[in-house]
């Protein structure tokens, strides 16, 4: 993990089982709104492989994971590992999604294996030396004519 992280990570950890509640709340809805149109955006089709990269909650990934239906698959990746549980006791009881503590700016196995990524409120949490490496390891982790919709600021 990159110097200076730690914090935010032990941040995250803290508010995890309550991360979706207040950011509804303090968004005034339009969290949930914001993530439901990056699903609509992804257009998940039955069968497809979706990475939900810095999935938090799994809020998002349990959306795209009745989108692609049990032929499907989701994958949800995040730094923080009380996130990763959260999302595991939320939604690991559906089939076709998994949830993986992960680094994302540390290499990843997946090479070609996506058909789409999501992504939301995440890449700006990222250091900014490892976010081109980020965007980088993505896109080499989907298929050719595969969908990665993304928006941040610096």
């Amino acid at each position: 993990m990159p110097i200076g992280c730690n914090h935010r990570v032990d941040s995250f950890g803290k508010v995890a089982p309550c991360y979706d509640a207040v950011l509804d709340l303090v968004t005034f809805g339009t969290y949930a709104r914001f993530l439901k149109r990056a699903v609509k955006i992804l257009a998940p089709r039955k069968g497809e492989r979706i990475l939900d990269l810095c999935s938090g909650t799994g809020r998002a990934a349990s959306w795209v994971a009745y989108a692609v239906g049990k032929d499907g698959e989701v994958v949800g990746m995040d730094i923080c590992e009380r996130m990763v549980e959260v999302a595991k006791a939320r939604y690991g009881k559906i089939g076709n999604v998994t949830f993986l503590e992960k680094n994302v700016t540390q290499p990843w196995d997946e090479q070609s294996h996506f058909d789409g990524i999501l992504t939301s409120f995440a890449l700006h949490e990222l250091p900014e030396t490892g976010r081109l490496g980020v965007l980088g390891q993505s896109y080499h982790s989907l298929h050719p004519h595969s969908f990665f919709p993304c928006s941040f600021k610096s």
